[in-house]
């Protein structure tokens, strides 16, 4: 359904400004990008308004959708799924995370931190990027560019992670330890959704998704032939 929009929309303004296949291939990929980005959001906020962590769950999306950019990752097989999901996960997470960061002890939270990051930075070093069956990177060096891309935004999401602890130091407010974690667990989140791991993850949900959509589409079945 998005798709089409897309389409109709990128061919009525190529159509206007008579633009050639390649550019409405473009404009349709940017509206895809747009709209997706939009409702993505969008369940992101509904999801966290309900569960009272919208500030948590919006830094931990940011967190990992910015990493994500260049360090890619699995994918659900349908963007309406990727976006509940990430929503799902993104509401729960910061929901613990607002929970029990304010219970768990300084210096074990700064450990928490050094030891999430370690394995991040592990991770993205040796599995970024990772691309899809319909993005495949075939270049060495577009992989090796995209890889240190990655790793110069891990370096950019530690030291956020670190002013929010500063400036707990200075402040004395544990809602920064809060964020401090949100930003790590995002970054965490997006490191592992490189393995093995992330694909058993996306591959349980797609299962999920699909039993509902055979319960909904089999009621509805059975009151047609009703």
């Amino acid at each position: 359904m998005i798709q089409r929009i897309c389409d109709k929309l990128s061919k009525y303004i190529s159509h206007n400004l008579k633009l050639d296949k390649d550019r409405e291939e473009v404009i349709s990929y940017g509206v895809f990008a747009c709209i997706q980005t939009t409702y993505s959001i969008l369940f992101i906020i509904i999801v966290s308004l309900a569960l009272g962590v919208l500030k948590e769950a919006l830094i931990f999306s940011f967190s990992a959708s910015f990493l994500r950019r260049t360090s890619g990752g699995v994918h659900s097989s349908t963007p309406s799924r990727c976006a509940i999901t990430g929503a799902i996960v993104s509401g729960i997470i910061a929901w613990l995370i607002k929970r029990f960061s304010n219970n768990i002890n300084l210096n074990l939270l700064i450990i928490v931190n050094i030891l999430i990051f370690l394995i991040s930075y592990y991770l993205v070093s040796k599995l970024a990027p990772v691309d899809s069956k319909s993005k495949p990177i075939k270049s060495k060096e577009k992989r090796n560019i995209l890889r240190k891309k990655s790793i110069k935004i891990w370096g950019v999401l530690f030291l956020i992670s670190t002013f929010f602890i500063f400036f707990y130091y200075i402040y004395n407010n544990k809602i920064l330890l809060t964020f401090s974690m949100c930003v790590s667990t995002g970054v965490l989140w997006q490191t592992l959704s490189l393995t093995q791991f992330g694909q058993a993850f996306i591959n349980f949900t797609d299962i999920i998704f699909n039993k509902i959509k055979f319960l909904f589409g089999g009621v509805l079945d059975e009151k047609k032939n009703n």
